[in-house]
């Protein structure tokens, strides 16, 4: 009877993993915590990082299945080794071809010369004989020699053989099905082997299918060896082949190196080990075509010297000579390298010179670890930074991952292969950026929402004109809220139709935290209007501040202004709680209380923030006003809004405007500051509210109902 395999999913698989992503959602809550990340978003922003990572790790996994694949590898060989090869070639490292290396190709002139692609065994035995009267290390022979000889032929070759001490190996392949009319060859033929014999093959190898082909049986005693030259065209070699019937069978250019030792650890040649990757393949260290092409020679030259008994002057004792059947025109033996097509005789010298002078490359492997921590590191930047630094850094962390993979290829020889986790780092970072943008977008939606509050909340406070004209003092101001809603309010009231009182405050941040420490504000101050005593201005300050400091916030702090000015005697107090400095501007230039060449008196008093905490001391000052004075009052963002140069226009501007505009009337006066303060910033964004009030003395006038406009083109 049939049994679903579904609830021991859900136990064993699905109920383990819930609890570890729970305790990951947790932990991600507590570190957003400890980074001021509001409450309300702390969980959420824990499921959105952990449902991004739980997609990087999918990714991860993808591009690891491709990278093990054969479109992967292919991608790496087209990108990275190509990259890293032919880096290496134009600065000039290119291996260089060992000089007791001889080639000897079996070239156009060669072929013509014989008029056949293939020579005589009688040439064949007379060129190896020759180039072995040299005494050089071995010969190897980049052929199978698997066309059909005939008795005398085999006979030649077997003469040959005896009279060379020269081991001489030639090259065989192992196909996977078995060949029709084709004999496997048996390795016991061949008078010598090419690995040592050490017992137990080691658990790394494996046992490869098929057979080993290659030249015929009457044939191979006639030479020392077989070793195959299996090449994939990604670039790599199987080092050893073991067959099913236990032999084994190694690539052939290891010879160049002595003889072969296997162990639990992977390949020895005498002292050197060769870097094997764990699929027991080797990274052929190629050179470009050109460092084989010149140092080949032509076995014309051996062939004519062979038949007139001469040996073979360039050969010397110890060379690892490699003969080339294969190399004239119209040959299908071409392989794919890092350099482009290139013959396969080619990488027969390649692996050769790496088994002579030991220069090997190591692979640095299984991309899946570096695919993952790409993915993260690009997961991480999608989600810290906007788009413009997201691209700055992704194009500097490509930049390190070349040059450092660059580094690793040219120092130590370390072949990584980065393209796979830069596209999983990729892919990762525009999942985080849309992500985030989604994100952003939601939170936008919902911070409009809240400022469109706040500054309902912020106009309700503010005089229902820019107006304020009374029996004492008449004051116009000017209001422009930041792209951002801030904190700045503005007022005024009477106290017994004898004491005016003008009120400026600029609460700390924006949106509701800032209308809501204004409010607070705004009703501490219609408190004490109404109150039935003369309000203490020192009183007044204290209470907005014990409030503040009652809501346990650090951010609500404003910083505030107070005047108290008496109608009758022109007695003018100025209580400051951290705000900007008034500046008093007398109507007429030759102002006794004015020093020589000035126009206009900051009016120093300074204090502490309201709701900053400590002990709280606001700054007075106390001054005298004659008819005709204007105070000018304004918050930060007047003087500290940025132009798109990133400037700001400061309170030297301000004064310097004031100066030159100090006989103009009390509305043309606050349209020159705003003015200069809009000519400055342009269309610049502003960062926080721009609050500008202007208050003239003038206990002579009785109310006198008036409309002033604002600047053109400017809304108050």
């Amino acid at each position: 009877m049939f049994k679903s395999p579904l609830p021991k999913v859900r136990e064993f698989v699905a109920k383990p993993l819930a609890g570890v992503l729970l305790r990951l959602e947790r932990a991600t809550t507590v570190v957003l915590a400890r980074l001021n990340v509001p409450g309300a978003q702390q969980s959420q922003n824990a499921r959105n990082i952990l449902r991004a990572f739980g997609i990087v790790l999918l990714i991860a996994i993808a591009l690891q299945a491709v990278s093990l694949g054969k479109f992967g590898k292919a991608v790496e060989r087209e990108t990275s080794l190509r990259m890293l090869f032919i880096a290496r070639s134009a600065l000039g490292l290119d291996p260089a071809l060992d000089p007791r290396i001889k080639i000897f190709s079996y070239d156009d002139r060669t072929a013509a010369f014989l008029k056949s692609l293939d020579m005589p065994a009688e040439d064949w035995v007379r060129s190896l004989n020759a180039i072995a009267a040299r005494e050089p290390k071995l010969i190897i022979v980049d052929k199978l020699f698997d066309r059909t000889y005939s008795e005398q032929e085999i006979a030649t070759f077997k003469d040959g053989a005896a009279a060379r001490t020269t081991p001489t190996i030639l090259i065989s392949f192992v196909h996977p099905d078995e060949i029709p009319f084709r004999e496997p060859l048996d390795l016991n033929l061949f008078p010598e082997r090419l690995v040592e014999d050490s017992g137990e093959p080691p658990r790394w190898l494996d046992t490869s299918p098929g057979k080993i082909y290659g030249v015929s049986r009457a044939l191979a005693p006639a030479f020392t060896a077989t070793g195959h030259s299996l090449y994939d065209d990604d670039g790599l070699s199987r080092a050893v082949h073991r067959l099913g019937s236990g032999e084994i069978l190694t690539q052939i250019s290891l010879a160049a190196g002595g003889k072969v030792t296997l162990d639990r650890r992977g390949i020895r040649l005498g002292d050197q080990r060769v870097p094997l990757g764990s699929d027991g393949k080797i990274l052929v260290n190629f050179a470009p075509r050109r460092v084989y092409a010149k140092r080949a020679f032509s076995m014309l030259a051996v062939i004519e010297r062979a038949r007139r008994g001469l040996d073979i002057p360039v050969v010397n004792k110890g060379d690892v000579v490699v003969v080339l059947p294969g190399m004239y025109t119209g040959n299908t033996d071409w392989r794919e390298t890092p350099f482009g097509s290139m013959s396969g005789g080619y990488y027969v010298v390649a692996m050769a010179n790496s088994a002579l002078t030991g220069t090997w490359i190591s692979r640095l492997e299984d991309p899946g670890f570096f695919v993952l921590l790409a993915a993260i590191f690009a997961m991480a930047v999608g989600l810290a930074f906007p788009p413009t630094k997201l691209l700055k850094t992704l194009g500097i962390g490509l930049v390190l991952t070349i040059a450092g993979t660059l580094g690793l290829f040219l120092t130590v020889g370390l072949a990584a292969q980065p393209t796979i986790p830069v596209i999983g780092a990729l892919l990762a970072s525009a999942f985080a950026w849309s992500s985030r943008s989604r994100a952003e977008q939601l939170e936008q939606l919902r911070m409009a929402k809240e400022l469109e509050t706040a500054e309902l909340v912020q106009h309700a406070f503010l005089p229902g004109a820019d107006l304020v004209d009374g029996a004492g003092i008449r004051c116009v101001g000017w209001f422009k809220p930041a792209s951002e809603c801030g904190g700045d309010w503005w007022g005024h009231f009477v106290w017994d139709k004898r004491i005016d009182f003008v009120l400026i405050g600029d609460a700390i941040g924006h949106g509701v935290p800032a209308a809501l420490v204004t409010a607070i504000a705004f009703t501490v101050k219609s408190i004490f209007a109404s109150a039935p005593t003369e309000p203490d201005p020192q009183h007044l300050l204290r209470e907005i501040d014990r409030i503040l400091l009652a809501m346990n916030s650090n951010l609500a702090c404003m910083t505030f202004q107070l005047l108290r000015i008496e109608r009758e005697t022109g007695r003018m107090r100025v209580l400051n709680a951290g705000h900007t400095l008034p500046t008093r501007v007398p109507r007429a230039a030759d102002d006794s209380r004015l020093k020589p060449g000035q126009r206009t008196k900051v009016i120093i008093s300074r204090g502490t923030l309201l709701g900053q905490g400590g002990e709280f001391s606001a700054g007075e000052k106390e001054e005298e006003l004659k008819p005709g004075d204007r105070v000018v009052i304004y918050t930060d963002g007047i003087v500290e809004n940025h132009n798109q140069k990133g400037k700001s226009l400061g309170r030297n501007a301000i004064v310097e405007t004031l100066a030159s505009n100090a006989e103009k009337g009390t509305a043309e006066l606050r349209d020159a500051l705003v003015i200069r303060y809009l000519m400055h910033t342009a269309s610049t964004p502003a960062d926080d509210d721009a609050t500008l009030v202007v208050i003239e003395y003038r206990p002579e006038e009785k109310s006198a109902p008036e409309i002033v406009a604002a600047p053109p083109g400017i809304e108050p």
